[in-house]
């Protein structure tokens, strides 16, 4: 997907098997465009933590099909729990990583 889609940089999660997983990626596509990104604060943490950037910025789509990729994503989405009773958090947990990155590529633009 990373050659398909023309991707120029992607950010992997190196905490557990990211690590394995970023090795691979780099032996099979240009090293540097494979960025490594390791987290240290709690999952659910960095999801709260980025929820109101989130709600403010971010605009999701309604005009999905069932059983799309994105329906998948945003089931995680509105599934997600802050007590931490979540089966599946990894749409939520992208989606804050995606929200701490925009914030740290262009401040400029959400000083508030």
């Amino acid at each position: 997907l990373i050659q398909a889609e023309k991707v120029d940089y992607c950010r992997v999660e190196t905490n557990n098997q990211g690590s394995v997983f970023i090795k691979m990626l780099r032996d099979k596509l240009d090293a540097q465009r494979i960025l490594g990104v390791k987290n240290t604060t709690n999952k659910i943490t960095r999801v709260m933590m980025q929820y109101g950037f989130i709600k403010e910025f971010f605009y999701f789509r309604d005009d999905y099909d069932r059983g799309s990729e994105y329906d998948l994503f945003m089931k995680q989405i509105l599934a997600f729990q802050k007590d931490g009773n979540n089966k599946h958090d990894d749409a939520p947990d992208a989606l804050a990583g995606l929200s701490k990155f925009i914030q740290t590529m262009t401040p400029e633009l959400f000083n508030r």
